[in-house]
């Protein structure tokens, strides 16, 4: 069983599947954790639901008649106030290209059928707890924190996966999407363009310039 946090925040979700069973045991699942849940039987309804109301977190799958979750997660980060909220997706598909997929629709996380309700729940406050928007900067910025020797070697790890064509590489690259803002800025939405294309060649050498420069800012960019 999944016991709510006493400190965990009330939410608005939209559950959007096409498979009866499924929405209602998705529904049972967070209906007793979140105070609203809201449904869509495919991705049409799911953009006319997001346009009428905002959400905290989208959890929507990816295979629907009349209009996909892909197409749809595109509909809605186009919206006004749809650019920031997570989407998660839920995916028969286990293959790095199914995942690759979601990504570049622009979907947060994925996880795969048959939903687990503890890690639905886990992913859920997770994305919750993330930064929304970028905070605005102060009169006087202070400059970014170095990454922490952890989280180097989480990028040393993607690099050397990168290097050798390794598929796994684009799991970790997700994992570590926080990690390579704090490396690359701007330039981690290239790298995970080129993760997406599969071009882990262009990927790696972007990564390796980056950690370069970092660990010496004395390098010039690229």
């Amino acid at each position: 069983d999944v016991v709510r946090p006493a400190s965990a925040p009330a939410l608005r979700v939209l559950i959007v599947d096409d498979n009866d069973v499924s929405r209602l045991v998705t529904t049972k699942v967070l209906s007793g954790m979140f105070c609203t849940v809201d449904t869509a039987r495919n991705g049409d309804e799911a953009v006319r639901r997001a346009t009428e109301r905002t959400y905290d977190v989208i959890v929507m799958d990816v295979q629907m008649p009349v209009m996909d979750g892909l197409e749809a997660t595109r509909r809605i980060r186009a919206l006004p106030h749809g650019a920031h909220v997570p989407i998660l997706a839920l995916t028969a598909g286990a293959l790095v290209e199914d995942r690759a997929r979601c990504l570049e629709a622009g979907m947060s996380d994925y996880l795969a059928k048959p939903i687990r309700p503890r890690e639905l729940y886990e992913s859920i406050l997770a994305w919750v707890d993330r930064p929304r928007s970028p905070v605005p900067p102060s009169s006087d910025p202070e400059p970014p924190a170095p990454a922490q020797p952890a989280s180097l070697e989480l990028l040393r790890q993607l690099e050397g996966l990168l290097t050798h064509g390794d598929l796994a590489a684009a799991d970790l690259a997700r994992q570590a999407a926080g990690e390579l803002r704090d490396v690359l800025g701007d330039q981690a939405q290239d790298l995970v363009a080129f993760v997406t294309r599969y071009d882990f060649e262009q990927a790696a050498t972007l990564l390796r310039s980056g950690l370069a420069r970092h660990l010496r800012p004395d390098v010039p960019a690229p």
